[in-house]
């Protein structure tokens, strides 16, 4: 059930004037009152690993694409089985899956993984309950960068806002006081006044967890951070513009994490 290039990625962002998960306790209230958590912390994961099947590349050729062979086939997928388990034991539901790899080839290469994945994921959901269902979102993104007639970044933030719709991130408090009288669009939910806790998690994947997947956890990490400074009360709207110093700090950060 263990794959290659597994990575989970935490993105927290904090008030730096705090310095513990707990506000102190009044001065004279009930010791046995309970502790007022303190909203300064938030945090989002996410995760990237190789495809959960058996299948392998030869490098010993100077190909620089070497042809993709599906090794073992087992038509129960015992091995991603064990992985998507281990997962849900981690992580709890739902898991999101965006595979990233190729559908349309002259050769087929990617795609060969991109049928066998999408089975294995159509025959494990036959087992697990609704609400732990494997969410399955496959997405040619190198196609639809070719085709220059698609936003791509439009359309990976609109996947990462659903994604993170479901799962939640975690913010150690209630939102600010200040959200309850807001009216925009970003306030078409009721006012939290409890701690958050993220519940499932979003697995991203293409051939080699590089390039594609690196994008496209970077434009996850962008809408996660613009609900996450909403959550601390520093900015007015979830929806954070690329033209930002935050936003370019973060493009440093997600490419040092990619290398």
């Amino acid at each position: 059930g263990n794959v290659a290039n597994e990575v989970e990625t935490e993105q927290i962002v904090y008030d730096a004037n705090t310095t513990a998960f707990y506000k102190p306790a009044p001065r004279h209230a009930d010791p046995t009152a309970q502790r007022i958590p303190n909203s300064g912390y938030t945090s989002y994961v996410q995760y990237r690993g190789s495809i959960p099947l058996f299948w392998a590349q030869d490098t010993t050729q100077t190909h620089v694409k070497p042809p993709i062979e599906i090794t073992i086939v087992d038509p129960f997928f015992a091995a991603a089985s064990r992985h998507f388990d281990n997962l849900l034991a981690r992580y709890g539901a739902p898991l999101y899956v965006l595979n990233l790899i190729k559908s349309h080839e002259a050769q087929p290469r990617e795609s060969k993984l991109l049928h066998e994945y999408t089975q294995c994921v159509e025959y494990l959901n036959q087992f697990l309950p609704e609400d732990k269902k494997i969410i399955y979102r496959a997405w040619d993104m190198s196609h639809a960068y070719k085709q220059k007639k698609k936003d791509v970044i439009g359309y990976l933030e609109d996947i990462a806002e659903e994604s993170i719709d479901l799962t939640k991130f975690f913010h150690s408090g209630p939102e600010p006081v200040s959200h309850k009288s807001r009216t925009e669009p970003s306030r078409d939910k009721p006012y939290r006044s409890s701690i958050q806790l993220q519940r499932g998690i979003c697995r991203t994947n293409c051939v080699d967890c590089l390039d594609r997947t690196n994008a496209a956890q970077f434009v996850f990490g962008k809408r996660a951070l613009g609900h996450q400074l909403y959550a601390l009360g520093v900015v007015e709207s979830p929806n954070l513009e690329f033209d930002s110093d935050a936003v370019n700090m973060l493009t440093q950060m997600y490419h040092d994490h990619g290398d």
